[in-house]
């Protein structure tokens, strides 16, 4: 692991049954944006911030309860 030229630490995966030994790591905001992008591209958007404290499917789709009692269903 590094922060740019400088070494933080070393996690050894030569040992582990895969093809592939080794991690990769992508910042937070690439990592968000590949679903963003997809799902706009869709014609739909985030809502931020919101913390749902409950979610409840119904025969309809689900319902959304957020921390400020807002609601928000979808199909």
């Amino acid at each position: 692991m590094r922060d740019g030229a400088r070494r933080l630490l070393t996690v050894p995966f030569d040992q582990l049954a895969t093809a592939h030994p080794h991690t990769l790591m992508a910042p937070q905001y690439e990592t968000e944006s590949v679903p963003l992008d997809r799902l706009r591209a869709l014609g739909g958007d985030m809502h931020r911030p919101y913390e749902v404290t409950s979610a409840v499917q119904n025969e309809n789709g689900v319902r959304l309860t957020m921390t400020t009692s807002e609601t928000l269903s979808a199909a």
